[in-house]
């Protein structure tokens, strides 16, 4: 009898092992990147947000902190000032935490902006 006999099955099995290991890393980073992406739109719809809370005389900060929570996001920063009835600038940054098995848990933050440049008029 031989002493290599059963080699391929050992090749086999790693093989295969590293086959699934790379299907859970690839699993993962997709869950991560869709995370990413919603809260990407987290942070626009804040942005959005604070613009028409400004513009209509209400708080931008608690608008934009109202569509962050409701997209499952923390408002981490919002530079939002006052209207002024000119043009109109808010920028926020969201943040929410990922925990996966792999990679652990991480905080994820996505910045987005929005801007007023005043009313439009209709021509005659």
């Amino acid at each position: 009898m031989s002493r290599q006999r059963g080699g391929a099955t050992l090749l086999a099995a790693a093989v295969l092992g590293l086959i699934a290991w790379l299907g859970v890393v690839t699993i993962q980073l997709a869950v991560a990147m869709d995370h990413r992406m919603a809260l990407e739109t987290a942070a626009d719809a804040a942005a959005l947000a604070a613009v028409g809370a400004a513009v209509e005389g209400a708080d931008p900060v608690a608008a934009a902190t109202r569509l962050a929570s409701a997209n499952g996001a923390s408002l981490t920063t919002c530079r939002c000032p006052a209207y002024r009835g000119a043009g109109y600038e808010a920028a926020v940054v969201v943040s929410s935490v990922i925990e996966l098995p792999l990679i652990g848990i991480r905080t994820i933050e996505a910045a987005a902006s929005a801007e007023y440049a005043g009313a439009l008029t209709a021509d005659p």
